[in-house]
């Protein structure tokens, strides 16, 4: 996929602006840029749209929204910028952050306005967030908002064209973008010229070379995510001269393994286990970390045991909270989560020593008991202590998402090292760096979908006005 550097491309058919990705953050880019009366053709890779969005919760944080107002809840972009800084510990970009924060309640009305999302607010305050702010459909997630987005952008008058992978970049030397060459589901292929591009097209979480040289401690990780996340944004912005941000940023988290549950789709560990009480141990049956404490690098702790993966522990209680998931509930009747009436009992049922799991079991006993303190510094006496019977379900490491990306300004327009902007190229959503800061510890959750939602819109504007005359047309959100 190499950037051709061309004083001159004469191509049979241009268009406007075209945006490469189309998931939530391309369809909204498109949508916005259409807007400002441009002609606008998306290209997606796979047979159909929606990206990453349907491996989410589909639910999207915005401060200050009138859903938020309604329910009485009192919010602002500066206190939801604040909880983003907080969880990175001051390493994210507070001006980004504040800027996305301003910008995601009125592109979320925006949406519900012009095109008839229906959001609502849900009722979940994920750890980090001060109030609830996220907001969602009440009648579907991800794949039903991505239908609302796709036949709103056909009413539109956007071009659709799925099935079709871009192959190749046409530039001059000064890095303006002047069309691009890509495969059709045929075998065939076209070339496109363009006044300005979006590029929209996930992370590099689905992209081994690159997970090895910029996220080294969880480059043998599963991944949840979108298998089209392959990094071509980082691959195409890097020849074109581009600087990148943060790219050892990510979420990470674990997900069920072993034979019960082998295959291409992995399945999520539900988060509020651990938080609930769950512990993990190694092949050893030896706890290695404070399982909370660790928080975002849970994966790359597993990874370091030996095997790659780590067994978690927990009883009836905790067995009932991940029955309210749907991941959960599969990986159960798959046969991949274990019962037994004993620790040795459970030991043997899983091929751990049976001696040392019950002695594990007996000190985190005594710490949710409140009569020892755990070694590895845990809290144990916030949830109740263990009652028999006891479960067990091998986990592994799992990358959700990478954070980290092509660096763009204020108006998702990519930069060069220096800050200076390329005249028609922009970037949003996982192909531009967030927001979490340069490491694993800053994500709080939604963070990736306040990238795809705000910045969207942003890349779609800034590449309508790239090509709009007069030069000054509204930017504003």
């Amino acid at each position: 996929m190499p950037v051709h550097f061309l004083h001159k491309k004469a191509v049979e058919l241009s268009t406007q602006v075209v945006v490469v990705g189309g998931g939530f953050c391309g369809l909204v880019a498109a949508l916005a840029a259409r807007e400002l009366g441009v002609e606008v053709v998306l290209a997606e890779r796979e047979p159909a749209l929606g990206g990453s969005l349907p491996l989410t919760s589909g639910l999207i944080p915005a401060a200050d929204s009138r859903y938020q107002r309604a329910a009485g809840i009192s919010d602002s972009p500066q206190q939801y910028a604040g909880d983003i800084q907080r969880r990175s510990k001051g390493g994210g970009d507070v001006l980004a952050a504040l800027a996305l924060a301003r910008a995601s309640a009125p592109t979320l009305e925006w949406l519900a306005d012009r095109y008839g999302i229906p959001w609502v607010l849900s009722r979940a305050v994920p750890a980090g967030h001060a109030v609830r702010r996220l907001h969602g459909l009440a009648d579907a997630v991800g794949p039903g908002l991505i239908g609302r987005l796709e036949r709103a952008a056909r009413e539109a008058g956007v071009a659709l064209l799925t099935g079709v992978r871009v192959l190749d970049l046409f530039a001059a030397e000064d890095g303006r973008l002047s069309g691009l060459r890509f495969a059709r589901a045929d075998g065939g292929s076209d070339e496109l010229g363009l006044g300005a591009l979006v590029l929209a097209c996930g992370g590099f979480a689905a992209h081994e070379s690159y997970l090895s040289r910029f996220i080294p401690e969880v480059a043998g990780a599963r991944s949840f995510g979108h298998p089209g996340s392959t990094g071509d944004a980082i691959h195409w912005a890097s020849q074109l001269g581009a600087a990148l941000r943060n790219m050892g940023s990510y979420q990470s988290g674990l997900g069920f393994a072993g034979d019960a549950v082998a295959g291409d789709r992995l399945l999520e560990v539900p988060a509020g286990l651990i938080a609930a009480g769950a512990f993990l141990v190694n092949a050893r049956a030896a706890r290695f970390a404070d399982e909370i404490g660790c928080g975002p690098q849970i994966a790359a702790e597993v990874l370091r045991q030996p095997g790659g993966c780590a067994w978690m522990v927990f009883d009836e209680r905790i067995h009932g909270i991940g029955m309210g998931a749907a991941g959960y509930r599969e990986a159960y009747s798959a046969g991949a989560i274990r019962r037994a009436d004993s620790a040795e009992a459970l030991a043997q049922a899983v091929g751990l020593p049976a001696g040392a799991l019950a002695a594990t079991f007996a000190q985190v006993r005594e710490a949710q008991r409140g009569r020892e303190p755990d070694a590895l510094g845990r809290d144990f006496s916030i949830e109740p202590a263990f009652e028999l019977p006891l479960y067990a379900a091998r986990v592994a490491g799992a990358l959700l998402q990478t954070q980290g990306g092509v660096a763009v300004d204020a108006q998702a327009r990519v930069v060069r090292a220096d800050g200076t902007p390329f005249p028609n190229l922009c970037a949003a959503g996982a192909a531009a760096c967030g927001i979490s800061g340069p490491g694993p510890r800053g994500y709080l959750e939604g963070n990736g979908l306040l990238a795809a939602l705000s910045t969207g819109r942003m890349a779609g504007l800034a590449a309508a006005r790239a090509v709009l005359s007069p030069p000054d047309a509204a930017l504003t959100l």
